[in-house]
């Protein structure tokens, strides 16, 4: 049962239909905030892999094999062209090769290392706004959120690399 204001004290007519709408507008807009939140969890609840971010892709420019780790128990995946494709939270991309990344609506985070140790990298996935990868900065041989949000590029001068691995 909705709780009416206390109009006692009051006895101005306008100011008791005042109060009456102010907890009547404050009810409403509860109601409202509280549909929007449930359909907002509902959404992202049912949405898959591929309706969080859409496919996001790792291009392999270097020559070493690129391992990389979306295993963080959120649903991300990554596929493509290599022997334990498709779908699966951890690949090894050849050199020269790319993967297609599959970033849940949970977030989480992607780890990449390579066989030489001369790449590697821990980034969390932000499926929540521009579903970028987020960083403080260097990335060594890494270049994240391009050539589109949530990408990544190694270094390398293989099929489209653009700088040397340091």
């Amino acid at each position: 049962m909705r709780k009416m204001p206390d109009l006692s004290g009051s006895t101005n007519v306008a100011d008791k239909i005042t109060k009456t709408a102010g907890v009547a507008k404050t009810a409403l807009l509860s109601r409202y905030s509280a549909l929007l939140l449930l359909t907002m969890v509902a959404l992202t609840m049912i949405a898959g892999p591929a309706e969080a971010c859409g496919t996001r892709h790792f291009y392999n420019h270097s020559d070493w094999v690129v391992t990389v780790n979306l295993d963080s128990g959120k649903g991300s995946t990554c596929s493509g062209d290599f022997p334990n494709s498709p779908n699966v939270p951890i690949c090894e991309i050849p050199p020269g090769g790319h993967a297609d990344l599959h970033y849940s609506g949970w977030g989480g985070t992607i780890i990449i290392t390579s066989d030489s140790g001369r790449i590697s990298g821990q980034y969390s996935i932000d499926t929540f706004g521009a579903c970028d990868l987020s960083h403080d900065g260097n990335t060594g041989n890494l270049v994240l959120n391009d050539p589109a949000d949530g990408d990544v590029q190694t270094c390398g001068r293989r099929s489209g690399g653009n700088y040397d691995c340091k």
